[in-house]
């Protein structure tokens, strides 16, 4: 048996990529006794983390004078004191049980198996937080053709149950993001035209497991792989794909000091104040 007492405060020593495996070799049983208190305090430390990685990322895009898209057709500039609380922001963060409007969702949501990581997430960071906006070197917007091929890719994680699918399709998707790296580069051309995104980002539900693998990305990927791909390109992971037209010294800025939420060097992150 997988010895699991331990398994917070080895993360918390460090160890987060070893525990994540630990966890994920338990399979659905990690959901039961004598796993699942331990599990839910990792998956709880890991969501602290990410919460406030997140907040610092805002605050810091602040500083750059970011322009944060207000879900309409228009971008906006956080004030330093809006940034400081960037949760009380409506477009920016949304708080745990907004993201099902529609009673049969609502309902599909009591009975939903989801993975431990994301119901710490949805508990403690909320069902939808974005980064979506522009800036000239960091986010760039595109109005019209021709234009680059370069999509920078700001998180976006809006957790809601696919609008495709019924409440009573037993194979139904929980959706992690209804918009593709396209979109979140042509905002205002694509809320204009009605741009339909290609690949929403879906975990496949019910999910026993301590985690789950996000369908749609560009790779294979769980949640937590994802958010730590998120946190090691400052919130844009898109540029890592694009190294000759990177914007290096904002990046080594947004990044520098965060979490570590699955970390492949075996090393905790300072704490940012």
């Amino acid at each position: 048996m997988i010895e699991s007492v331990e398994w917070r405060q080895r993360y918390i020593n460090g160890e987060s990529r070893a525990i994540w495996l630990e966890m994920a070799k338990v399979g659905p049983a990690v959901k039961e006794a004598p796993y699942r208190e331990a599990a839910k305090m990792v998956c709880r430390e890991f969501a602290d983390r990410c919460r406030a990685n997140i907040a610092s990322i805002v605050k810091r895009l602040q500083t750059l004078e970011y322009e944060f898209w207000d879900g309409n057709e228009n971008f906006v500039k956080l004030t330093p004191s809006e940034a400081e609380a960037p949760w009380t922001c409506s477009f920016i963060w949304k708080a745990s049980g907004s993201a099902f409007p529609l009673a049969s969702h609502r309902e599909i949501a009591k009975t939903a198996t989801l993975p431990l990581t994301i119901e710490s997430w949805i508990a403690v960071v909320g069902d939808s937080v974005t980064l979506l906006g522009k800036h000239p070197r960091l986010s760039p917007q595109y109005c019209g053709f021709p234009h680059p091929e370069v999509f920078p890719d700001p998180m976006d994680v809006f957790f809601c149950f696919d609008p495709d699918y019924s409440a009573e399709d037993r194979s139904r998707l929980l959706a992690v993001s209804l918009i593709d790296s396209v979109f979140k580069s042509t905002i205002v051309d694509a809320v204009t035209s009605g741009y339909e995104t290609e690949e929403k980002l879906t975990i496949r539900l019910p999910s026993y497991a301590v985690d789950a693998a996000i369908e749609n990305w560009r790779e294979p990927v769980t949640f937590v792989e994802y958010m730590r791909r998120v946190f090691e390109w400052g919130g844009f992971p898109g540029w890592e794909l694009y190294p000759d037209q990177r914007p290096e010294a904002e990046l080594a800025f947004l990044r520098e000091g965060l979490w570590e939420v699955q970390g492949v060097e075996q090393r905790p992150l300072p704490r940012i104040p």
